[in-house]
């Protein structure tokens, strides 16, 4: 899972030029599973990980861009919290509690961005306990 994700940065960090064409150029082949058609499994925190080290790309590289990724990686973060409430599981606590943490030491930052009033709300349940987000204390 999110193994594209890791070889884009690569390319990305490689190219000496980048190009947009309008053009259908690339299409997914759609065999076997793949992170946008499962229903939730903990592999999918591996898409997680690759936007952190999108975000370090980012912040040491590329610095106009910084509130772009950062507000793809914590929704994201708070969008998979309410998945890895609900799983039993001591790696889904652990995981759980690991986000959970991020989104605590960012919670300024996350209600200062230019997302969706629901993704703020999402993320003070999640620090303060809230149902959905409060299965793991």
């Amino acid at each position: 899972f999110a193994e594209d994700m890791y070889i884009n940065l690569k390319l990305f960090n490689e190219a000496r030029i980048i190009a947009f064409c309008e053009s259908e150029l690339y299409y997914y082949n759609q065999v076997g599973e793949s992170l946008t058609r499962t229903s939730f499994n903990l592999h999918m925190l591996d898409a997680i990980e690759a936007l952190k080290d999108w975000k370090c790309f980012i912040e040491d590289n590329y610095p106009e861009f910084i509130p772009n990724i950062n507000i793809r990686y914590y929704v994201n973060i708070i969008d998979i919290m309410r998945c890895l409430s609900v799983v039993k599981d001591a790696k889904a606590t652990k995981e759980y509690l690991k986000y959970k943490e991020i989104i605590r030491t960012n919670i300024r930052e996350i209600l200062r961005m230019e997302i969706h009033i629901k993704e703020k709300i999402k993320a003070i349940m999640i620090i303060c306990r809230i149902y959905p987000y409060a299965k793991i204390k």
